[in-house]
């Protein structure tokens, strides 16, 4: 083991971290990854030339001087459809701030869930931390945390929970259409002498027992 992953293999997780996250979504997040690659950087589809996750970090890139510089670049797309990685430099000031670029080459389907993924693919706030290990004013002015940001995360619950609950009452219309819906039947006709009615008659009833089955008793 080398010394740089000695010392990242010893790394705990920031005690104060508000983000938590759940082991159902961090499976998620490991079948993504494999997936999709890392989508924390500026990620670019050449195929559509669209920007596929950092579209805010693109916005603010723009916004100043900035340059592209291409470190690596591949023969055929990797795993996760990468066909190029580099950095992007944006100067304000007398400081320069570089950010991670990747080029992909991917189809329309694949950058749609990926971009879906790069804004979902991470642990859930925990409020209880957050308030607990920081005052309002850093909230404010680290986090950019505010009235905006509150009501929008409101309205993401909101729209959520009005979205499951409309699942869950067609899912259970199903299931009312489905009790109600007439059963397809087959109707078969036994004729047994009359001096083994009695028997037959007996056996019948143990049909009788099955979920669904009618029996009509009828003489000529």
């Amino acid at each position: 083991m080398t010394e740089e992953k000695a010392q990242y293999n010893t790394a705990k997780p920031y005690y104060r971290n508000p983000r938590q996250i759940t082991k159902t979504r961090l499976s998620k997040l490991d079948d993504n990854l494999v997936k999709y690659g890392d989508l924390g950087g500026i990620v670019h589809n050449r195929r559509s030339n669209q920007i596929i996750g950092g579209n805010q970090r693109t916005a603010v890139a723009k916004l100043h001087d900035y340059r592209v510089e291409i470190v690596t670049e591949l023969p055929e797309p990797d795993a996760q459809g990468s066909v190029a990685f580099g950095f992007i430099y944006f100067r304000k000031g007398d400081k320069e701030t570089r950010l991670n670029y990747r080029v992909v080459d991917w189809d329309a389907e694949i950058e749609s869930a990926a971009n879906l993924v790069a804004n979902t693919d991470a642990g859930l706030w925990d409020f209880d931390i957050a308030a607990n290990q920081w005052q309002p004013a850093e909230l404010m002015e680290w986090a950019g945390w505010n009235d905006d940001l509150l009501k929008s995360e409101k309205q993401l619950i909101a729209a959520l929970d009005s979205f499951l609950e409309s699942e869950k009452q067609e899912k259970e219309i199903d299931e009312e259409t489905e009790a109600i819906r007439p059963k397809e039947m087959t109707r078969i006709l036994v004729s047994v002498p009359v001096d083994s009615a009695i028997d037959a008659r007996l056996i019948l009833d143990e049909l009788r027992g099955i979920d669904g089955v009618e029996i009509i008793y009828g003489a000529n």
